[in-house]
């Protein structure tokens, strides 16, 4: 009796200690599927801020396209046995179905996204592991970066950087799933930057790269710009060009201008719209910088205009 007592005291001090060890802490700011998966926040990157990263995955955008819709990219990062890592972007149709062979590939896939936080000079960027192959890594960093520019262009400069460790027990699961909220600084194009290191169980680096998610502009306050399209020219009330127009005085538009630009209008359109129920908009403020010329100008719903698109510049 008081050996299998003894053996008891000693298996639950041994189970008290694995628990207590780093790296099997449950205090997390990120969201986990599984309890046997640690998450540990390793605290902000100063030495990153301020950095200018080249976006290698840049989406192209035809005239009719929304670039400022919020979607979820995939990634395939392949742990070479040179040490190298190749990663590729992937269509979500093609997570379940990798033409890769296990025992041949070392290699993750993750998804990224930001997401505004509106009204509160936010935004949120989450990385999640969708699927394994090969042999699984031990822990995986995920260093975070929010990135802002003045233009939608091929590169951003980091403004916040983070990073967390994912480890388990059992090894990475798929569904573990790791994400920050950054303050942003006023209007900008923003881009999260995921690197992403996987390392074997006595800490060494399996492989490192990079992947980024969509690029979002916002205003000061964290709204997406909303774009629109007139449904009978099939116009675009295309983005801001750049996010750090200056304020100017303002160009006259009067009553007369308005009459002279709904005649044309109604000349290549007609029997379209109740004027009463909709407003001329300058896609470049008149404040802004924007001209009465009729590229910059395009029939807005009043309620639209008044309700959605007139505020964001207000804050822009």
């Amino acid at each position: 009796m008081k050996k299998s007592k003894w053996l008891l005291s000693v298996l639950l001090a041994f189970v008290l200690t694995i628990q207590l060890l780093p790296g099997f802490s449950n205090a997390s700011s990120a969201s986990v599927e599984e309890s046997s998966i640690s998450v540990q926040y390793l605290g902000v990157n100063e030495s990153e801020i301020g950095t200018e990263i080249p976006l290698e995955f840049v989406k192209q955008f035809g005239e009719y396209d929304n670039p400022n819709e919020i979607t979820e990219r995939y990634y395939f990062m392949s742990f070479n046995e040179d040490g190298t890592t190749t990663t590729n972007e992937i269509d979500e149709s093609q997570l379940n179905t990798l033409s890769v062979s296990p025992t041949a590939v070392n290699g993750v896939t993750v998804s990224t996204r930001i997401d505004p936080v509106p009204g509160k000079s936010q935004m949120t960027m989450k990385s999640t592991i969708r699927s394994i192959t090969g042999k699984k890594p031990n822990k995986l960093d995920f260093k975070l970066q929010l990135g802002k520019a003045a233009t939608r262009s091929n590169s951003t400069s980091v403004i916040s950087s983070v990073t967390y460790t994912l480890q388990g027990v059992l090894g990475i699961k798929v569904g573990a799933e790791v994400k920050h909220t950054f303050n942003i600084s006023g209007t900008g194009f923003y881009t999260g930057v995921l690197d992403l290191t996987a390392k074997n169980l006595l800490g060494g680096v399996v492989g490192t790269d990079r992947a980024n998610t969509d690029t979002l502009l916002v205003n000061k306050i964290g709204d997406l710009y909303p774009v629109y399209t007139d449904p009978a020219s099939k116009k675009v009330m295309k983005e801001p060009a750049r996010a750090d127009w200056a304020r100017v005085p303002s160009v006259k538009w009067t009553t007369h201008d308005r009459n002279k630009y709904i005649q044309w209008y109604n000349k290549k359109y007609p029997n379209v719209y109740d004027w009463n129920k909709n407003h001329v908009h300058h896609m470049r403020p008149r404040n802004l910088g924007g001209t009465n010329d009729y590229s910059n100008l395009i029939p807005l719903p009043k309620t639209f205009h008044t309700g959605t698109v007139s505020p964001w510049f207000t804050r822009y």
